[in-house]
């Protein structure tokens, strides 16, 4: 199941270094993976769920700030099952991924770990130290919701974490007691709604 998230990660990674290459060639002032507070958010959110990675911003020839997210294509659809395992007791089943949009789905409740993690994985500090290409091993975004059939759902945005931040989540979900979960891409697909 590794393997299949390795690919995952390599193939979403090789495309944003690219981008960033690209645009750093183009551009200057360029900063890769850059956290955001945006103004606004849900009465009493906390900051930790509006913080937001940029995989880039810079300036333009005007001398404007721009965004830029490097995005790979949907999925042709979610597809079969791609590998199962087992994380403890948690048993998983592996669907289709894209890196940059990255679904974990469970029956249950919220899971209680997740700020914690969310917090190490986005590096809330910002002190990572940064490659040649200025990434810095983090999730871009995560964020959780309860779906149509009542399970819940984390939705991440892997930008350049290792697999080992999909790895720590899904301890988390064992420890927890949970007994069973679906990790694959299934929103991102072509055709579904955003």
């Amino acid at each position: 199941m590794t393997e299949h998230l390795e690919a995952a990660r390599t193939r979403y990674l090789n495309f944003l270094r690219a981008g960033l290459r690209r645009k750093a060639e183009e551009q200057c002032g360029c900063a890769p993976e850059l956290l955001l507070l945006p103004d606004g958010g849900r009465p009493g959110e906390p900051e930790l769920h509006r913080l937001h990675r940029m995989d880039l911003v810079y300036k333009d020839a005007d001398d404007k700030h721009r965004m830029t997210e490097f995005n790979l294509d949907p999925l042709p659809g979610a597809g079969e099952p791609v590998a199962t395992g087992t994380v403890g007791s948690l048993s998983i089943t592996l669907f289709p991924v894209v890196w940059n949009a990255l679904e974990v789905r469970y029956p249950g409740s919220d899971l209680s770990g997740f700020d914690g993690w969310y917090a190490r994985w986005l590096n809330q500090a910002d002190d990572n130290p940064r490659d040649a290409d200025g990434l810095a091993g983090v999730v871009h975004h995560a964020a959780r919701h309860t779906d149509e059939q009542g399970w819940q759902v984390m939705a991440i945005d892997g930008g350049s974490a290792p697999v080992t931040a999909v790895t720590e989540l899904l301890q988390l979900l064992e420890a927890a007691g949970v007994a069973e979960c679906a990790v694959g891409s299934f929103s991102y697909v072509r055709g579904a709604a955003a």
